[in-house]
């Protein structure tokens, strides 16, 4: 969580927004309930003037996976986001599909969210670490534990990204993860910048 990785895929689909107009965004599994809708969703949708339609951009919501898993349906809760996946993956060049946060859902069973369904769509990672008051080791730890999960399950990972990491640290920790992560694997970082996180008084007017 508040890893960065919606600014992180707002980037990714406007690199792929320069070579086809036909890119769908995905996340299978939103954190809003009832009529509320998912922030992330809407702000990718409006700024690209996507043509998917917002029920299409997701396929259930946390508390329903979570109940689905509890009364043993996993296997019903991947075909359904394979078939709503193939479904956009037919209309577009490109899906880009965000990954969830199932740390905090009370679950009964052991369901590693993201890998799974990386693995059954078939499709490559990007792995983002946050970097906000972690030590160098703590997020080498944390990228190597988290690719390895993934890698290990047979997911392709294309890059890791160590997000909100201390200026003064970045060069030590992108040298650090590119010794201890598998040759090959594309290593970045972005350091944080602290008037990200400061809006203006006309961005606080208008919001509320």
């Amino acid at each position: 969580p508040y890893s960065g990785k919606s600014i992180i895929a707002l980037g990714l689909v406007n690199l792929l927004a320069g070579k086809t107009e036909r890119i769908a965004y995905f996340k299978p599994v939103i954190s809003s309930e009832g009529a509320e809708r998912d922030n992330h969703l809407e702000t990718i949708a409006s700024h690209f003037n996507l043509n998917t339609p917002y029920e299409d951009m997701y396929v259930f919501t946390r508390s329903q996976v979570v109940k689905y898993l509890n009364s043993g349906n996993e296997a019903y809760v991947i075909d359904t986001i394979i078939e709503r996946f193939k479904r956009l993956q037919g209309k577009n060049d490109f899906v880009v599909v965000e990954g969830t946060d199932f740390m905090d859902t009370q679950t009964n069973v052991e369901f590693d969210g993201n890998i799974t369904i990386a693995r059954n769509l078939g499709i490559p990672a990007v792995i983002i670490v946050k970097g906000e008051g972690k030590s160098v080791t703590d997020i080498v730890d944390i990228a190597v534990a988290t690719t390895k999960s993934f890698t290990d399950k047979g997911v392709q990972i294309l890059t890791v990204v160590a997000n909100k990491i201390d200026v003064a640290k970045e060069e030590k920790i992108r040298t650090q993860l590119s010794k201890a992560l598998p040759k090959g694997l594309i290593v970045t970082s972005i350091p944080r910048n602290k008037d990200l996180g400061s809006p203006t008084m006309k961005d606080i007017a208008e919001s509320v």
